[in-house]
C-alpha cells in the first residue's frame, strides 16, 4: 500500500523572510512538500501585494530546506518556453539533492495573458500547447535533444548535468478539459470548464489550485504520519 503523502501550498504572496520562515516550520512540523505558484500577477491580489516568482523562491528554499519536497502548482507554457521550463526543474532538481516535483497546467490565466501583452489563447490551444510542453519536457529531461510539434519544437536541446531523480523529476500535471475532444492528457472531458489531474505518480490531491486562499495560512498542527508516496 502506497503511504499517504501530505503537503501544503504557501503561497509565495508573504514578503521574502515571511515566506521562508513559513516553509521551514511547514518543514519542522513534518509534512512532506511545499508547493507554490506560477503566475506574473493573479486576480485575489492587490497591485501592492508581494507575488514572488516561483522557480526562483523554489531554488532559495532549496538551499535553505533539508528534507521537505518542493514542487510548482502548477507551472505555465503559457510563461514558459518547454526548454527553460525543463532547464528551470532541473536546476531546482539539482538545488535541492532531488526533491522538486514539476507541476505543469494549462496556462490559461487571462491576467497573466494581458501582463505578456499576448492574445488569450482559446481552451484548445491552451490544451495542445500544454499537451506538447509536457512531451517535450519529458524528452529533455530524459536526455532526448530534439522534439518536433506543431507548437513547440527544438533541435540540439540539452540541461547537463540533468536531473538527480532518474529517469527524470517526477511530474504532475492539469489541463482545461471543456471542449469535445480533450486532450488524452486529462481526464475525462467535462460539460464546463474544470481542472482535471493527468495521471502521475505524485499528485496533490486536492481541489483544483485555482481554489487556493489569498493569504497562505499558518500551519498550526502536524500530520501524524508525514510519508512520501
Amino acid at each position: 500500500m502506497t503511504a499517504l503523502r501530505v503537503d501544503v501550498v504557501v503561497v509565495q504572496n508573504l514578503p521574502w523572510r515571511t515566506w521562508i520562515a513559513r516553509v521551514l516550520e511547514v518543514e519542522a512540523l513534518g509534512y512532506d512538500g511545499v508547493w507554490v505558484w506560477d503566475h506574473l500577477v493573479h486576480r485575489t491580489q492587490e497591485p501592492t501585494d508581494p507575488l514572488h516568482e516561483g522557480f526562483t523562491t523554489l531554488a532559495a528554499a532549496a538551499a535553505l530546506t533539508t528534507r521537505i519536497r518542493l514542487g510548482t502548482l502548477v507551472a505555465s507554457p503559457v510563461l514558459r518556453s518547454p526548454l527553460l521550463l525543463a532547464k528551470s526543474a532541473m536546476t531546482v532538481d539539482q538545488m535541492s539533492d532531488g526533491r522538486f516535483d514539476l507541476g505543469i497546467g494549462a496556462g490559461g490565466s487571462l491576467l497573466d495573458s494581458a501582463a505578456l501583452g499576448i492574445a488569450q489563447p482559446t481552451a484548445g490551444e491552451l490544451a495542445e500547447r500544454f499537451e506538447q510542453t509536457v512531451e517535450l519536457v519529458d524528452v529533455v529531461l530524459r536526455g532526448g535533444t530534439s522534439y518536433a510539434g506543431s507548437l513547440v519544437s527544438g533541435e540540439g536541446m540539452t540541461i547537463a548535468p540533468g536531473c538527480v531523480q532518474r529517469p527524470r523529476v517526477p511530474r504532475t500535471g492539469r489541463a482545461l478539459c471543456a471542449w469535445p475532444a480533450a486532450s488524452p492528457m486529462c481526464g475525462t472531458p467535462s460539460p464546463r470548464r474544470t481542472c482535471r489531474p493527468t495521471r502521475s505518480s505524485r499528485w496533490p490531491r486536492r481541489g483544483c489550485g485555482c481554489s487556493t486562499r489569498r493569504r497562505s495560512r499558518r500551519v498550526a498542527t502536524p500530520p501524524r504520519s508525514a510519508a512520501r508516496c
